[in-house]
């Protein structure tokens, strides 16, 4: 097992992370179906990703072996409205390390790029969200010292359980 490099996302990583947020995208939606993307989802990623990979507020890392993309971080610095008196986080977006390479460290180092990140900005904090149902990235991430800060809570309208997730605005990320 080589050692895999994280750096900062270019151009040239487009079509590699996108199918591994493509992967992301499937294991979350099989772990919670209100999450399933929608059809455009791939051109809508492509067609943002340049600017993510411009734009000094955010960051996108990979972890590369041996020429090979295995898992991706993106991130942005997130200012809370000013009635609150943090000065500022980074909101991690997604992780992700497709599934031969994990539990190798890869997870811990993207989070420690981020980390590194969100310090050169002096943000007080990095804050993310993971499924309730999502078992190992809830523990991840808790073995890092996450802590909970609120739960996100959902009620399933009649209406809404009637008509295709696309229909009834389920799809999220867009």
């Amino acid at each position: 097992m080589s050692k895999a490099t994280i750096r900062r996302a270019d151009a040239d990583d487009q079509e590699d992370v996108l199918n591994l947020w493509l992967t992301l995208m499937d294991e979350q939606a099989a772990l919670e179906p209100r999450l399933d993307v929608a059809e455009d989802a791939a051109e809508r990623w492509r067609n943002d990703f340049p600017e993510w990979i411009r734009d000094e507020t955010r960051r996108l890392f990979v972890a590369e072996r041996t020429g090979e993309i295995v898992g991706f971080l993106s991130a942005e610095r997130y200012t809370p409205p000013p009635v609150y008196t943090t000065p500022g986080e980074v909101y991690i977006n997604e992780l992700y390390v497709q599934q031969g390479a994990r539990r190798q460290g890869l997870g811990q180092r993207l989070a420690e790029a981020v980390t590194a990140w969100a310090d050169s900005l002096e943000a007080e904090r990095l804050r993310l969200g993971v499924l309730t149902v999502n078992e190992t990235g809830r523990a991840f991430w808790q073995d890092l010292g996450a802590k909970p800060l609120s739960e996100t809570l959902t009620i399933t309208l009649g209406a809404s359980s009637d008509r295709g997730a696309s229909e009834a605005g389920g799809n999220i990320g867009f």
